[in-house]
């Protein structure tokens, strides 16, 4: 690991900014996270270095061009090997679940179980806005993201979110709390969302609906 530099100056804070954020539209973009076992970090910043200082490229367009689409291959080659693990998991995840008391299926193969029933008599529209309050995990229970946790609900329209949630929100009334397991067809599918969530995962949200605005 390279001697940390003492970040004092404005310029030295807007520069470490600059590559903090690049790293995030990396990972968000590329989920380098996943692949950085594939990446020596030393010459990848190298690389960077020659880009932003307008050097002379160091492998000929040719090699450029090989090297990068052996590590594409590499990189679909296991990402289809996730997919498969996942998918299997998955589906005997939700196989087992569905046995379950108290669990409602629908034909899309969404999972639902009722934690508490809402005193409202109203359903949202896919066009409506609404605030939900919402936790959601892994099958393993790793929480990937929660409106609890930032300590206000989320307000959205179901048009906008994964097909999923639009059913579910759809079959819900005001006041009305589920826990939703979610086929990753009806989550993020193949590709997944990188990096929290893998390609073909199951998907199980808690969802309370509090108003439609």
């Amino acid at each position: 690991m390279s001697k940390k530099i003492k970040l004092k100056s404005t310029k030295e804070k807007a520069s470490y900014s600059i590559g903090l954020t690049t790293a995030a539209y990396l990972n968000r973009d590329m989920d380098i996270g996943s692949i950085k076992e594939e990446l020596n970090i030393d010459v990848f910043f190298e690389g960077i270095r020659d880009g932003i200082e307008g050097n002379e490229a160091r492998i000929t367009r040719e090699e450029i061009e090989q090297a990068l689409e052996a590590f594409r291959t590499k990189m679909e080659s296991k990402q289809a090997e996730a997919q498969k693990a996942n998918n299997e998991v998955g589906v005997k995840f939700l196989e087992e679940n569905a046995k379950k008391e108290g669990i409602l299926v629908t034909e899309s193969g969404m999972q639902y179980e009722i934690l508490a029933e809402g005193d409202g008599k109203k359903s949202p529209k896919v066009e409506d806005q609404v605030k939900v309050h919402y936790r959601g995990c892994l099958i393993d229970g790793t929480e990937f993201d929660s409106s609890y946790s930032r300590g206000e609900p989320t307000v959205f329209s179901p048009s906008q979110v994964i097909k999923g949630w639009t059913e579910a929100l759809t079959m819900m009334t005001t006041g009305s709390e589920w826990k939703v397991y979610l086929p990753s067809e009806l989550a993020y599918g193949e590709r997944g969302a990188p990096p929290s969530i893998g390609p073909g995962e199951v998907l199980i949200f808690e969802i309370k609906l509090e108003e439609i605005l």
